[in-house]
């Protein structure tokens, strides 16, 4: 069983959250890289959660076609990094290896000041 918490909404852009969302654009579960992502992210469902990171998913259909157009999805796999304050933080049409997701994650300011309070 993969560990996924799946966002239904999206704050609108600019709008702060208590998450940070990664979002995958996928064409479906059966893409090798969508695979590949999640078994890294399973790897550490702590630091995940530690960093107050949800996991969203967006697998290609009719309905969303025009989702993927404006996420600018390439080679059928894109990850969106979405920080608490709403703003876009990173993408890749690549695997996000866990180390780069809380080296970019462990350098933004409130995630600074979350470490400081704990």
């Amino acid at each position: 069983m993969h560990f996924l918490i799946f966002v239904m909404m999206l704050l609108p852009v600019g709008q702060q959250s208590n998450k940070r969302v990664l979002t995958i654009y996928a064409q479906s579960d059966n893409e090798p890289q969508y695979k590949q992502q999640i078994q890294l992210f399973d790897q550490d469902k702590a630091g995940l959660l530690e960093r107050d990171v949800v996991v969203r998913t967006i697998f290609y259909n009719d309905a969303n076609a025009n989702d993927f157009r404006k996420a600018q999805v390439k080679d059928n796999f894109t990850i969106v990094l979405t920080g608490k304050d709403g703003g876009e933080k990173y993408r890749s049409n690549k695997l996000l290896p866990l180390q780069k997701l809380y080296a970019i994650i462990d350098v933004m300011p409130m995630r600074k000041a979350e470490m400081r309070k704990n």
